[in-house]
């Protein structure tokens, strides 16, 4: 088992007040894992953690202590390269090194950024570095290292094993290695705090000192110099969507529409598409889309084949993240009917034999092997023609 969190009280000493805009935000990007990265669980998001600060204040330490405890949690399981692919794991504090962070699965691995060295690589948010070309950072945009030659990472690297999905602790600290202050590398003053990869919904909560103040994630009776500061407390789930139409055990005919309806709620963002699919016989493939949710989601499904179908919807969010499966509903759907044609049943005329210019009556009986009064008209030819 790998070590976690560096189990530290904080002591804070000569702590003086500090204005409420030495902190002014926390920035949570979610990149959508790709396919390429094969050792990490399909549909994962990358969450990158960021302390936005105002200009000129200084980042001591990401912490928790009695009554404000440090919580990071996933519904599913963290991502850790090292256990992904078995081989040793790094302890707490060790290099995070370019075999790792440029492969395909290794940089999107759990790890907190915290207790680098004053010339390492960081990283900054997309809007920032939108096609990774920032001398001597990590790159947003692929997690892979930049272009520069900036000294060698040291991050706390191993942040989880695979097979964990939570942390709870009132005595951990993160700070900056040898306890001394860390600003962000542009004016903008963003320091990158970590990144946690899973394909379950992620929450965290902890405590920020920031110049002397310290900013809590909770509001357990602060004392002058704690600021309480609820960004410090968030979730981030992939939408919850719910399948409204058709109601259970529809059946249809074969070539008849059947509308497709769901609702799709997100919880920290906004819902940019919804997918409908189908399971047939085990198999799930998608129905189709829909990318305009101005009047509801829905799709006309017009090409269902003869079947029993379970048909289920799933959200996607602004971070192209994929939420999980709706409830089902069932539709069968029938072949239509066989129409065969009708059958003359006899064919005679009122004489045998006429006269130059002296009118024909034939007269035809019908039968329709669909029913009575379902004949519409019968044509008559001579020769065939």
């Amino acid at each position: 088992m790998k070590k976690v969190l560096l189990g530290l009280g904080l002591i804070l000493t000569g702590i003086s007040a500090f204005s409420q805009r030495a902190i002014e935000g926390v920035i949570v990007e979610k990149i959508p894992v790709p396919a390429t990265a094969t050792e990490v669980a399909s549909g994962a998001t990358a969450y990158r953690v960021f302390i936005d600060m105002a200009p000129g204040a200084v980042l001591s330490a990401v912490a928790s202590y009695t009554g404000n405890p440090m919580e990071i949690n996933t519904t599913t399981t963290f991502y850790n390269y090292y256990d992904a692919v078995n081989e040793v794991a790094f302890t707490f504090g060790s290099e995070l090194n370019a075999g790792v962070i440029n492969h395909a699965s290794g940089r999107y691995d759990s790890y907190i950024a915290l207790n680098w060295l004053g010339t390492s690589r960081v990283m900054v948010p997309t809007s920032e570095d939108n096609i990774g070309d920032v001398d001597g950072i990590l790159t947003s945009q692929t997690g892979a290292f930049g272009v520069g030659t900036v000294g060698t990472p040291f991050f706390h690297h191993s942040f989880w094993t695979n097979t964990r999905n939570s942390y709870f602790s009132e005595t951990a600290i993160w700070n900056v290695a040898g306890g001394g202050n860390v600003t962000g590398p542009f004016a903008t003053n963003r320091v990158f705090i970590g990144q946690f990869t899973t394909d379950g919904d992620f929450s965290f909560k902890f405590s920020v000192q920031v110049n002397d103040t310290v900013y809590t994630s909770t509001n357990n009776a602060p004392a002058p110099n704690w600021v309480y500061y609820p960004a410090l407390a968030q979730a981030f789930g992939k939408p919850q969507t719910t399948l409204t139409h058709p109601t259970q055990d529809t059946t249809i005919t074969s070539g008849n529409p059947v509308v497709l309806r769901a609702t799709s709620i997100d919880p920290d963002g906004s819902v940019t598409k919804v997918n409908f699919y189908r399971t047939t016989s085990g198999s799930t493939s998608l129905i189709g889309s829909d990318t305009d949710g101005s009047d509801g989601w829905s799709y006309n499904w017009t090409n269902a084949s003869v079947g029993t179908h379970n048909i289920t919807a799933k959200g996607v969010d602004n971070g192209n993240g994929e939420g999980q499966s709706s409830n089902s509903r069932k539709v069968t759907v029938n072949p239509a009917p066989v129409n065969d044609p009708p059958v003359i049943t006899s064919l005679i005329t009122d004489k045998t034999s006429y006269a130059w210019g002296e009118d024909i009556i034939i007269t035809a009986t019908v039968s329709d092997p669909q029913g009575a009064n379902t004949v519409t008209k019968v044509d008559f030819y001579i020769d065939g023609q």
